[in-house]
């Protein structure tokens, strides 16, 4: 490595260690990298040491120059950044002081400014209360104007549904009242016929016949127990026995709680 170079790789990076890495020292490296050229006294050295080797050098003028300019530039630099950071430093303290001067006037305002705030409350709190007590004679009147009022749609509700209840009571006793009424029958029927019977009750209920002769209840078929469709209509029908006597028959049919009589003539 040239000696102008090692010098200017010295001057700019010896604090960093630069230079150590380049010569393959690298824990000498290290140290003046983390310590700052051995806080400033390494590097000072080993530039002192790059300057020697330069002189020992033969070099132009020029480059002698160059090399004491640049190498002067950086020193003052260096000392300037120094003193500044100290600067700032004894800077911060005046300005210590003076945001403690800034922050007891501030105090001093904000003080003032609550104890006015404070009497404008009070003022405020003031009207403010008769005006909540007027309002609360306001509430206290719509108050009662409405419970007078609810009162009034509350009894108007209860008659009716009262009237709705009755009429509902009305209706049930009416659709309970459903009788068994006759539709259809033969009569007067021959002995040996066909005969049949219609009536209609309550819609999907289960309803049983009687057929009572002189002779006895009738066992035909067709006399079972019959459910009646949605309109409660229900039919039967049964053959008469060729040797039935004449006279009259009677008919029972019964279901749902009600009951029914007719009668039919045999011939």
């Amino acid at each position: 490595m040239k000696p102008l170079t090692r010098y200017y790789i010295t001057l700019f990076g010896g604090i960093l260690g630069i230079h150590k890495y380049m010569d393959g020292q690298i824990k000498w490296g290290l140290i003046y990298t983390f310590t700052a050229g051995l806080f400033l006294v390494g590097w000072i050295r080993d530039l002192i040491l790059a300057i020697n080797l330069c002189r020992s050098q033969e070099l132009s003028a020029s480059s002698k120059k160059v090399a004491i300019g640049v190498s002067s530039a950086f020193i003052l630099i260096l000392i300037l950044g120094i003193l500044g950071s100290t600067g700032e430093g004894q800077g911060g303290s005046f300005n210590e002081d003076s945001r403690h001067i800034l922050l007891e006037s501030s105090k001093e305002e904000s003080s003032k400014e609550e104890s006015s705030i404070s009497m404008t409350l009070q003022t405020d709190d003031s009207e403010d209360e008769g005006e909540a007590d007027e309002s609360s004679n306001t509430v206290e009147e719509s108050h009662e104007e409405s419970y007078e009022m609810d009162i009034d749609e509350s009894s108007e509700e209860e008659q009716s549904i009262q009237e709705s209840l009755e009429e509902s009571s009305e209706e049930e006793s009416v659709s309970e009242e459903v009788e068994i009424s006759l539709i259809s029958i033969t009569s007067p029927i021959s002995a040996g016929s066909t005969a049949s019977i219609t009536v209609q009750g309550e819609p999907d209920t289960d309803y049983s016949i009687t057929v009572m002769y002189s002779s006895g209840p009738s066992s035909a078929d067709g006399l079972e127990a019959k459910t009646s469709d949605s309109d409660g209509m229900v039919s039967w029908s049964w053959k008469i026995g060729t040797r039935t006597k004449e006279g009259t028959c009677r008919i029972s049919i019964s279901g749902g709680g009600k009951s029914f009589s007719t009668s039919i003539e045999i011939t």
